[in-house]
């Protein structure tokens, strides 16, 4: 547990309640504030970093894959016949394919914050806010995201976009999601806004 953290119904150096964060998200310090479609305003929550749930048979399977990459054009770099230009597109393919796997991928962070969600995976921050979240889904997806696990929430957004994420508390995030989004309600599938979902 990181500095300034504690775990559900703690109470901060502040003397703040820590609230009733799920069993597995932490809680910072600073204390936020953002508002539901319509202007409502949502009450002041604390900053809360979500765990990042990692399958280790997928680390696995991502170091197998850059392994074989490796074993294909190491040795093609290190003839002495290919040409020197011919080298240099070896490296550039072999950078390519481990530095942005890696770069775009370690480590994964997720918090809420501020007025919405923030996803760091390696050099990649996106940030979304509470009002554009329409629907909060569990599902299975072997889909390319911020994610090194199968077990995920997809996240969809006001004009049609997603994303995928893989928080190690499932369910205790969708209930902070809901205790932050009050426009998003229980669903079969997890949270919805039944306002811009319906027809869907």
């Amino acid at each position: 547990m990181e500095q300034g953290d504690l775990p559900s119904g703690g109470v901060r150096s502040d003397g703040v309640p820590s609230g009733d964060t799920p069993p597995g998200l932490r809680v910072g310090h600073r204390r936020e504030a953002t508002t539901a479609p319509g202007g409502r305003l949502v009450p002041m929550k604390p900053a809360v970093r979500v765990p990042a749930r990692v399958d280790p048979w997928v680390v696995a399977v991502v170091t197998v894959a850059l392994a074989v990459v490796t074993a294909i054009l190491l040795p093609l770099f290190l003839d002495p016949q290919v040409a020197v230009l011919a080298k240099a597109g070896i490296a550039v393919m072999w950078f390519g394919a481990v530095g942005l796997t890696l770069g775009m991928s370690l480590p994964v962070r997720y918090r809420f914050e501020g007025p919405g969600f923030t996803v760091r995976a390696g050099l990649l921050t996106l940030r979304f806010a509470y009002r554009d979240i329409v629907r909060a889904d569990r599902v299975i997806s072997p889909l390319s995201g911020p994610a090194w696990s199968l077990v995920r929430v997809r996240l969809a957004l006001d004009g049609g976009g997603w994303i995928e994420v893989a928080p190690r508390d499932r369910e205790g995030f969708l209930e902070e999601l809901a205790a932050r989004a009050p426009h998003l309600r229980p669903s079969p599938r997890g949270l919805a806004d039944p306002r811009r979902v319906r027809g869907r």
